[in-house]
């Protein structure tokens, strides 16, 4: 006799009954459990607005007053340089023309510099006076086209061995006030600023400093420089001048 076909139970079914020996035990489903109430975190702080890193900037580009450099042609230069009124520092003073002291600061409008090299026998005697020459491009002489290297060679041979050259910047500019008194815009005049090696240097570090800041948008552009002279010595204790600059 066959016994009666017992269907299984779908793979994916789950049996509520489990055998235990000969008895059928009905298994409890636990109840399933409340859901807690878990604490909401407190929101992080918000973390301080960081200053964004500053976009490269072309530096060369930046340098204040690079636009007008050369702005006055070098053969205008060189004309203008023999009767042009010159601006120095000496002995702690701003001098017109070598004898008239205006005071230790002046404040200047600049239309344009150019660098100059100056070539001569390295000593100050009169007799010197006679071999001093100017280059504007570093290579030659001015007027002449001769080469500066060939010259200070020539200077040498003749005895001068401390025959060298210079590095100097004219600053061409309108004065705008002198010993603390602006004068008229109808009456300003342009004068030619002499910068030794140690001023051309103090107005390069000035230029890039401040075209920086404005390139940067931290201070307006400015127009107008203000000039102190100041009174230095050397190791040798020989006290020259030289001038600083700060924007007006």
């Amino acid at each position: 006799m066959a016994l009666p076909r017992t269907e299984a139970a779908p793979a994916f079914e789950a049996d509520e009954t489990e055998v235990v020996g000969d008895q059928v035990a009905e298994t409890e489903i636990p109840a399933q459990a409340e859901t807690a109430t878990l604490p909401v975190a407190a929101p992080k702080p918000s973390m301080p607005t960081q200053v964004k890193r500053q976009v490269r900037i072309n530096i060369a580009e930046a340098i204040a007053f690079s636009e007008i450099k050369d702005a006055i042609d070098l053969q205008t230069v060189a004309a203008l340089s023999l009767s042009t009124v010159r601006l120095t520092a000496e002995q702690g003073q701003c001098v017109i023309d070598r004898t008239t002291e205006v005071g230790k600061t002046v404040v200047v409008e600049p239309v344009s510099w150019n660098h100059r090299w100056a070539v001569g026998t390295g000593s100050d005697d009169k007799e010197a006076e006679q071999y001093f020459r100017v280059s504007y491009d570093d290579e030659t002489i001015h007027g002449t086209g001769e080469k500066i290297s060939d010259y200070i060679d020539n200077l040498r041979e003749i005895g001068y061995e401390k025959a060298n050259k210079s590095a100097y910047i004219d600053l061409w500019a309108y004065l705008v006030s002198k010993g603390g008194v602006e004068i008229p815009a109808d009456q300003r005049q342009i004068v030619l600023v002499q910068l030794s090696q140690t001023s051309a240097g103090n107005f390069s570090s000035f230029c890039l400093s401040r075209g920086l800041l404005e390139a940067q948008g931290r201070v307006p552009q400015c127009s107008q420089i203000e000039l102190t002279a100041q009174s230095l010595a050397n190791k040798s204790g020989k006290r020259y001048s030289n001038f600083t600059f700060k924007a007006v």
